[in-house]
């Protein structure tokens, strides 16, 4: 354990100003000292052993259900949306700052050869302002720093991002809308649904709100839309420590603190108060005109969860999951994991948790036949229609521990459990397959050239 000597009085202050005790702060520091234990796989779920398939037998009873809870006003959808689209540009950002033409590099070469198939190309154009080919290194540098300074995709939060024109642009937070539309909205109309967003940009989405929604709601009439915003609080961020293990102060030698991941928003999850929660990333929406599929599941998962089919124990909050079989995307996967006590349970396991070195371990995560597209419908009441705790369900030796960079130098940052990660340790979980078309994320620009992305 840190000594408490460790923070001077001024740290003490700026750490209760944060709403951090020092009890707190000195667990972080104990934690990025030493690493967490990492997670211990024992299989991973496969469909019949943790893996529901749900027979078209089943299909209408679900949806009935699933319909039926949202037109009694119990759905809304939860749609994490602070992430900044930084990574999304990366190869674009690091061809700009390339000493060699941007063109030369093969991946950014196809997005000059497909520019007019992004949805934002004519506005880049006029802000550009080249109509023709671009055929020199200097056409390409002013299209690569007009769409990430002037226009500033690359420092926006990716919600904000046009993703789709049909014929219109749509940025991400306009189809999220759109798609909740769907299955959330209730017999009097209204549908539901929160994003948590960066302080910073809190504005921008509540302009873009005004602007579309008016046509949001009338692609479904009649409805109206019921759209919250939060902000992770100050109180989850994390110190930051050095590599040596001490805490990192920045230049004016105070404490520097770092967003703790998506962990931290189970406090935004408490607070919405809600019944059944639909949770999505951000980067995984189609066009409205193409996501029938992902409505149909959406409320088939829906009606699994209203119907019970996430577990028995009445005492702990309820998630349904849906999985997609593995074809090589990104992202967690369902597993039975064994806990230091010797039970099992069934757990969203990222490869940062598992200890691969170990070859039976890696053995085990790399044998996965699913993984979590982020697809979750939580239910976050109690039988007696009281709010969960959802603090009390979370394994709190689930952080992660990651390196990063503070103004050049490598500092060790700590994140929380991930929401669907600790975060839901000891929920009641149900993991169902789900179809590949239903998940189409856009984790680079490139991915934005997809088919399902393209206009119709």
């Amino acid at each position: 354990m840190a000594p408490p000597s460790v923070f001077s009085e001024q740290d003490v202050t700026q750490l209760r100003h944060r709403g951090i005790t020092p009890e707190d702060a000195t667990e972080q520091m104990r934690l990025l000292r030493h690493a967490p234990r990492p997670i211990v796989l024992d299989r991973p779920c496969t469909v019949g052993d943790g893996i529901v398939q749900l027979e078209p037998s089943q299909h209408d009873a679900l949806l009935q259900a699933g319909r039926r809870a949202a037109a009694e006003g119990r759905v809304q959808k939860f749609v994490p949306a602070s992430g900044a689209a930084t990574r999304m540009f990366k190869d674009l950002i690091a061809a700009l700052a390339s000493d060699t033409r941007p063109s030369s590099i093969p991946v950014v070469s196809t997005f000059f050869e497909r520019l007019d198939d992004y949805p934002f190309a004519e506005l880049l154009r006029r802000r550009a302002d080249i109509s023709g080919p671009i055929t020199s290194d200097t056409d390409e540098r002013t299209i690569l720093r007009t769409l990430l300074h002037d226009m500033r995709y690359a420092e926006l939060p990716k919600a904000l991002i046009p993703f789709h024109r049909h014929p219109m642009l749509r940025t991400a937070f306009e189809e999220h809308l759109l798609e909740g539309l769907r299955y959330t909205r209730a017999s009097d109309g209204v549908a539901r649904t929160h994003f948590t967003v960066a302080p910073e940009f809190q504005q921008d989405f509540e302009r873009q709100l005004a602007a579309v929604a008016p046509r949001v709601a009338s692609a479904i009439e009649p409805s109206s839309l019921a759209v919250t915003f939060s902000e992770q609080h100050a109180a989850t961020d994390t110190l930051a420590a050095t590599l040596d293990g001490e805490p990192f102060r920045t230049a004016d030698g105070t404490l520097l603190f770092r967003p703790a991941g998506h962990g931290a928003l189970v406090r935004n999850l408490q607070a919405l108060g809600g019944d059944i929660v639909v949770i999505k990333n951000i980067d995984n929406v189609l066009p409205f005109e193409r996501c029938d599929e992902v409505v149909r599941w959406k409320q088939l998962l829906i009606g699994a969860l209203v119907r019970g089919e996430a577990g028995v124990d009445p005492d702990r909050p309820r998630r349904v999951c849906g999985v997609v079989r593995n074809e090589g995307e990104p992202g967690g996967a369902p597993f039975w994991v064994v806990h230091e006590d010797g039970r099992r349970s069934m757990q969203i396991v990222e490869a940062s948790q598992v200890d691969l070195d170990d070859p039976a371990q890696r053995r085990i995560f790399e044998s996965s036949t699913h993984f979590n597209p982020v697809d979750l419908v939580c239910a976050v009441r109690g039988p007696d229609g009281q709010p969960f705790d959802l603090q009390a369900f979370v394994d709190p030796s689930a952080v992660f521990l990651s390196t990063k960079s503070h103004e050049g130098q490598d500092v060790r940052a700590l994140e929380r459990p991930g929401l669907w990660n600790g975060a839901m340790a000891w929920w009641n979980t149900i993991f169902i397959e789900v179809p590949a078309p239903t998940f189409a994320p856009v984790k680079t620009v490139f991915d934005l050239l997809r088919p399902e992305h393209q206009s119709l």
